[in-house]
């Protein structure tokens, strides 16, 4: 890619589109990406747990309480909640796949599967 640079006639300013800038900017814009997706997951655990609560308040009876019985947060195939895999997979995907242990190729894989938009970004 070469180095392109345009004028802008409102403002004045100068627009530089180079490899440098583009390669910059495309870390930021999947970060954003993961951090929409993260917050999605979190309000997603947050609601379920809130909904969790509301059963177990309005249970009439102690048994039927037992029986809703504590929260446990939804576990994928590794183990891990989402939110984990969220936090834990903030600098995965900028890696290249050769790079990743077998831990993380788990991970990203269902990241990926979850989210397809982040892997095509």
């Amino acid at each position: 890619m070469r180095k392109r640079k345009w004028l802008d006639k409102s403002t004045g300013a100068s627009l530089v589109n180079d490899r440098f800038h583009v390669q910059r900017l495309i870390p930021e814009a999947v970060d954003q990406l993961k951090i929409r997706h993260r917050w999605e997951v979190l309000d997603a655990e947050n609601k379920a747990i809130r909904e969790h609560r509301r059963r177990r308040k309005n249970a009439v009876s102690k048994e039927e309480r037992e029986l809703i019985g504590q929260w446990e947060p939804k576990r994928m195939k590794n183990g891990e909640t989402m939110p984990q895999i969220m936090a834990r997979s903030r600098h995965i995907i900028l890696k290249h796949k050769s790079k990743w242990n077998v831990q993380q190729k788990i991970r990203t894989g269902i990241l990926f599967r979850m989210f397809p938009d982040l892997e095509k970004a």
